[in-house]
């Protein structure tokens, strides 16, 4: 009877998803109904070493261009949750491979060497476990934006609503 009850209540089939270790959408539109959604299918993607599933994977792919329309201050959060992760640079590679960071700022792009910067600010701040102080999650933000032109790290500010000090730090990022 338990295992019958069981298979009753999961008709979106979320046991054999988990146990193949795949991120799947419930359905065709859900990224576009949620664009957030791409974001944390790449968060939990590294979080729980997971990989995304074939068609979801397609379907996020094709639904990159909803990202443009999130609002600047839940593009924060998503980002903010990101960086809280043990191994931040691993989701935003993965989001950068699938075009997701560009689709947010047309000049947002996470390379090798933003990667190592962001390595190194966890190593100096002794950053374990998963949780990130909040000094090296401060350096993440202009890490972020290396590479940057000063209009495109301002615009990328606005586009990301950062605080004050986020802003000056990104800001700040193209002159070093």
């Amino acid at each position: 009877f338990g295992e019958q009850a069981a298979a009753d209540t999961d008709r979106a089939g979320g046991r054999a998803a988990l146990q193949s270790r795949h991120i799947r959408i419930l359905h065709a539109r859900s990224f576009q109904a949620d664009p957030t959604r791409i974001l944390r299918a790449a968060r939990y993607t590294t979080r729980l070493d997971f990989r995304i599933e074939p068609r979801t994977l397609r379907r996020l792919k094709r639904d990159t261009a909803c990202l443009g329309r999130i609002s600047a201050e839940r593009l924060h959060h998503e980002f903010v949750r990101i960086f809280d992760e043990a191994a931040p640079e691993t989701t935003l590679a993965d989001l950068d491979r699938l075009g997701s960071l560009s689709a947010i700022h047309p000049a947002l792009h996470f390379d090798r060497v933003a990667a190592a910067a962001f390595r190194r600010l966890r190593s100096r701040h002794n950053v374990g476990r998963g949780f990130t102080l909040p000094a090296a999650r401060a350096g993440y933000w202009p890490a972020l934006a290396s590479g940057l032109t000063s209009a495109e790290a301002a615009t990328l500010a606005t586009r990301l609503a950062l605080t004050k000090h986020q802003r000056t730090a990104v800001e700040a990022m193209p002159q070093l």
